[in-house]
């Protein structure tokens, strides 16, 4: 039989190709009603966030003479992840346009995720006071920080990957002990000028025959614990050039980022 026997005829490849127009134009029809809903929901939320703001901004004029430090410090910590909530729900207000493929286009995604040139220690300080209030009770921080090149990338996926090391790093510990629970961040230049970021804790470690695995999509480990994050933050990496290796040692496991730096023809 030969191959042109197989094709279809001109009359199945009409409706075939109206069955996948028709399909196209149904999800695309779904994308525009459910960014439609997401946006209103997201109104919603920044209207009684801010009121939430301005109710603490008056508690925080109550107690501002007062001799109540630590409750000036609990009003400040809830007024400034109230703030983190607003930039959440103002993100999602932003409109989004379904293309004929079915993706999505954010129409300000040219700028959200234009590449910059970024200093890793000041993204990864930024992240950390997100995560202020959690770390706080949970671990020990530990810092070393050198100085190291500028990397080229969009401050949104330096900052969601640097998130995704350090929840993962929270999630190792099982209760909160500042004694015994210690994450350390170290960022330094490699040999080769690029930089790298380790983010190591001495909470659960990883068995070594889950090391190869620990980044593939929806990954369990063997207590039945989902490894959250890591999947994505590989993906970001391989579209920013760089690489991510899992290691234990000693009873600490460590996350080892490694980025091209600016100048680096990777990059």
């Amino acid at each position: 039989m030969s191959p042109s026997s197989l094709a279809p005829e001109p009359a199945l490849s009409a409706v075939l190709e109206a069955i996948r127009d028709r399909e196209t134009g149904d999800r695309m029809q779904e994308l525009a009603l459910l960014g439609t809903l997401v946006s209103e929901t997201a109104t919603e939320l920044n209207s009684m966030l801010r009121r939430v703001t301005e109710s603490l901004d008056v508690a925080l004029l109550r107690v501002k003479d007062r001799n109540y430090p630590e409750l000036r410090n609990a009003i400040r910590d809830a007024r400034e992840g109230v703030g983190q909530l607003a930039e959440l729900a103002s993100a999602l207000r932003r409109p989004v346009t379904p293309k004929a493929d079915g993706r999505t286009h954010d129409r300000q995604d040219d700028f959200v995720h234009a590449p910059q040139l970024l200093d890793v220690r000041e993204v990864l300080d930024s992240t950390l006071r997100m995560l202020r209030l959690t770390l706080g009770r949970r671990a020990r921080l530990e810092r070393d920080y050198h100085e190291v090149p500028r990397v080229r990338a969009a401050d949104s996926e330096l900052r969601q990957i640097l998130l995704n090391l350090l929840l993962n790093a929270i999630e190792g510990f099982d209760a909160d002990d500042l004694e015994r629970n210690r994450i350390r961040l170290v960022v330094r230049a490699g040999s080769c000028g690029e930089v790298i970021i380790e983010v190591s804790h001495t909470g659960r470690c990883i068995e070594n025959d889950e090391l190869e695995h620990v980044f593939d999509p929806l990954y369990t480990n063997k207590s039945g614990r989902f490894v959250p994050g890591l999947a994505l933050t590989k993906r970001l990496l391989d579209h920013l050039g760089g690489t991510i290796v899992a290691q234990v040692s000693a009873h600490v496991t460590s996350l080892v980022v490694t980025l091209p730096s600016a100048s680096s023809p990777a990059s």
